[in-house]
C-alpha cells in the first residue's frame, strides 16, 4: 500500500492513561465489521464517539476523517475475521503479539529489529483485535 510506519508523537491519553472511549470504539468497529455495517454517519453518532469527544474536544475537527481512516484501515482485514494463513494487511507484515502488554511489535524495516514504538494507525489497532 506504500504506507509508511511512524512514531506517534502523541496518542491519545486522559488522566488513567488511555482512552476507554477510543479503545472501545476501535473494538465497536471491529466487531461490526464482520457484517460490513459501518459507516461514517453511524460512527458520528455512536455514544462512544460522543464520549471521545467529551474526553478529547479539540478532536471534534478532525473527527470525520479519522472515522474514514478507521473505516479504511478496518476494510483490510476479513470480514468473518477468520484467521487466514496467508493474510496480509498490506502493511508491514513483520510483527509479533507482545500479549503480557497488550500490543503489536512490528520489525522496523530500516533497522531490522523489532520495536515498540512502530505503528501503522488504525491498522496495528485492528492487526491486535485480528491476532487476539
Amino acid at each position: 500500500s506504500g504506507d509508511q510506519p511512524y512514531l506517534p508523537s502523541e496518542l491519545l491519553h486522559d488522566a488513567d492513561g488511555g482512552s476507554i472511549a477510543g479503545y472501545n470504539l476501535l473494538f465497536h468497529v471491529w466487531q461490526l465489521n464482520k457484517s460490513k455495517k459501518n459507516s461514517v454517519a453511524d460512527l458520528r453518532e455512536h455514544t462512544l464517539t460522543k464520549q471521545l469527544l467529551i474526553e478529547f474536544p479539540n478532536l471534534a475537527f478532525l473527527l470525520e476523517a479519522e472515522l474514514h481512516r478507521i473505516l479504511d484501515s478496518v476494510s483490510k482485514f476479513p470480514a468473518d475475521t477468520t484467521k487466514l494463513p496467508d493474510f496480509k494487511t498490506g502493511e508491514e507484515d513483520a510483527y509479533t503479539i507482545d500479549a503480557a502488554r497488550s500490543n503489536v511489535v512490528y520489525t522496523d524495516p530500516r533497522t531490522g529489529v523489532p520495536s515498540e514504538k512502530l505503528s501503522y494507525g488504525y491498522v496495528t489497532a485492528f492487526t491486535y483485535f485480528y491476532e487476539c
